[in-house]
């Protein structure tokens, strides 16, 4: 396995999916964070807000993205498959 410094790079389809919601507006990126919390909250995952105040990658100028992502960052790897999934059929399939 070739080494990756990003934690999504690890699963395709994963990374597909960080890849095309980087991509999406602003307003979809942010109505698709609303939905990644939530999945994860109802699996019980907990994430802590590591929004540090300056934009170190490209999902920490919004709170709610940063916050979503860290929750999908700290999921188990089946719920960050089927949030991946998530992503893309609503992405790809607009």
């Amino acid at each position: 396995m070739q080494y990756s410094s990003r934690w999504y790079d690890e699963d395709p389809r994963i990374s597909l999916a960080i890849g095309l919601l980087e991509k999406a507006s602003p307003l979809t990126q942010r109505r698709l964070a609303r939905a990644i919390i939530k999945k994860a909250k109802a699996m019980n995952v907990d994430a802590k807000n590591h929004h540090i105040g300056f934009f170190r990658r490209w999902y920490d100028e919004s709170r709610a993205l940063s916050l979503a992502m860290e929750y999908f960052k700290v999921s188990p790897p089946l719920l960050q498959r089927a949030i991946a999934e998530y992503l893309i059929a609503k992405l790809i399939n607009k």
